[in-house]
């Protein structure tokens, strides 16, 4: 109901666009929902994207995959099958986050060999959430999230693939240096929380880069559509935690 109802109103999206540059994290996730252009009609804007799409956007193709991938209402149930074929449309067209949302379907399928070739063809398009993507896959093994293990014994060392939570860390750094919040705010985390590479330093300066980050999309908000992320500066900038 919240998804359709910034489709019907526009000023529900004018409102959240306030919102979100007030510091309103909640708002400025559901502007990541969608683009100002898709605040119509539900029918009209899968007919525009349709359109788009029979010329051969690749970017229409995505956002079809989209809207048949995430259950948007009776009318458009979730279709995975017809969500793959535009993925794969749109990744065929050159659009590198069709890469990742193909990466993203394999994943979700358990082919994580299939999901780590898509997701690398996106970030060689210059993805930067792919980029996060695979640092995300890096940190997380045996089903287990590295950054979770505070407690020292509850996943053993022996048990972790070194080399790939080192890639995994690079991409997440490769992320953040294009822009991307979450991918700081993860780093940040994994130094604070996880105990075999605990590192208050680390957390501290990747929790700055978080901030000059998020400040950065502040600046440019009212000129574009930002993957709008908040960082997490209280775990960290508080007294009893600054290094």
């Amino acid at each position: 109901q919240a998804r359709e109802a910034l489709f019907k109103w526009p000023t529900t999206y004018k409102w959240l666009s306030s919102q979100a540059q007030a510091g309103d994290a909640a708002a400025s996730q559901w502007l990541n929902f969608v683009s100002q252009e898709d605040v119509v009609d539900l029918e009209k804007t899968i007919q525009r994207y349709l359109g788009r799409a029979e010329s051969g956007d690749p970017t229409a193709f995505r956002k079809l995959g989209k809207i048949y991938r995430t259950n948007f209402s009776e009318q458009f149930p979730r279709n995975l099958e017809k969500a793959l074929d535009c993925y794969t449309k749109a990744a065929a067209g050159g659009d590198p986050a069709g890469f990742r949302k193909l990466g993203g379907y394999y994943m979700l399928q358990g082919e994580e060999d299939k999901a780590v070739a898509f997701h690398l063809k996106a970030a060689a398009g210059g993805d930067k959430k792919a980029f996060r993507k695979l640092g995300l896959m890096g940190r997380v093994q045996n089903g287990i999230h590295l950054s979770a293990c505070s407690i020292e014994g509850e996943f053993e060392k022996g048990k972790i693939d070194e080399v790939k939570l080192a890639k995994g860390l690079e991409y997440l750094i490769k992320a953040g240096e294009m822009g991307d919040v979450e991918s700081y705010n993860q780093l940040a985390d994994f130094y604070l929380n996880s105990f075999f590479k605990k590192n208050k330093e680390k957390s501290f300066y990747f929790y700055k880069k978080a901030i000059e980050c998020q400040n950065k999309e502040k600046e440019n908000y009212s000129k574009t559509k930002v993957n709008f992320h908040f960082s997490r500066p209280e775990k960290i900038l508080c007294e009893e935690n600054i290094p």
